[in-house]
């Protein structure tokens, strides 16, 4: 009888889900990220000789920011290996999504003799999704939480 239930729950919220826009989808999504996903320590530096007493959290009222990567740009230049930029969203505790710019710098390590790159990050002043972003951004939360996509292969309506 518990599977029974738990199949009409299941086809229930599958007919809930279709009828909803767009908007409340990504909304629906996004509340149910709160509780499912693992929230971290975002780190402002990326550097793998700093021990963890000097690594630098970014802090949001006296209270460090817990994160999910949800996007990575990577857009670290090819031609140039020694530096690059990419941007990153994640998403908060609380729903929100956290926009970070992320410039990458190499270095030769006189420790241990090779190569490393180091991250710095820092808050972006862009503060919304472009079309792509959202497209993985809301496809990325589906897949975590073991749903559909949002986005199939057409692009969304964005009137909705």
């Amino acid at each position: 009888m518990k599977s029974n239930y738990k199949s009409m729950n299941k086809q229930t919220t599958q007919m809930k889900r279709e009828e909803m826009t767009l908007k409340e989808k990504m909304n629906d999504l996004t509340i149910q990220s709160r509780n499912k996903f693992e929230y971290v320590p975002i780190t402002m530096q990326v550097n793998p000789h700093l021990n963890n007493k000097e690594v630098e959290y970014f802090v949001e009222n006296d209270e460090i920011v817990l994160g999910c990567l949800l996007y990575d740009s990577n857009l670290y230049s090819k031609q140039d290996v020694d530096w690059g930029r990419s941007r990153q969203i994640f998403i908060s505790k609380e729903g929100n999504f956290l926009y970070i710019d992320t410039i990458k710098k190499a270095y030769f390590c006189q420790k241990c003799n090779k190569e490393h790159h180091r991250l710095n990050r820092r808050f972006s002043d862009k503060k919304y999704f472009n079309l792509r972003e959202m497209l993985v951004v809301f496809n990325t939360i589906s897949r975590k939480l073991n749903q559909e996509p949002l986005f199939k292969d057409d692009p969304p309506i964005l009137s909705e």
